[in-house]
């Protein structure tokens, strides 16, 4: 595990930014006001800790991969893109 990945861990978003925890659905039609609350709370909670993921993330890169990733619209995206880099320079 890289140093990366023990400060996401640390932070509890490493599941966020490898894409194993994702936007919670979204509630079916005709849900009652206590489920489209409980839906609201974790929107808000997966919004605040892909944020979070997504600035360890940038903090983390040099300027090419802030570039490279600078139209990711997740941590996960990030993720997948610095990869994908990554793989294609070690293979």
């Amino acid at each position: 595990m890289g140093p990366d990945q023990l400060v996401l861990r640390h932070h509890a978003v490493l599941d966020v930014a490898i894409g194993k925890k994702v936007t919670p659905p979204a509630p079916p039609a005709g849900s009652n006001a206590e489920s489209l609350k409980k839906h609201e709370e974790e929107l808000q909670a997966f919004v605040k800790e892909d944020t979070l993921a997504q600035l360890i993330l940038v903090s983390l890169m040099n300027d090419a991969n802030v570039e490279q990733t600078a139209t990711s619209k997740s941590a996960a995206e990030i993720w997948q893109k610095l990869t994908a880099v990554y793989e294609q320079c070690s293979g």
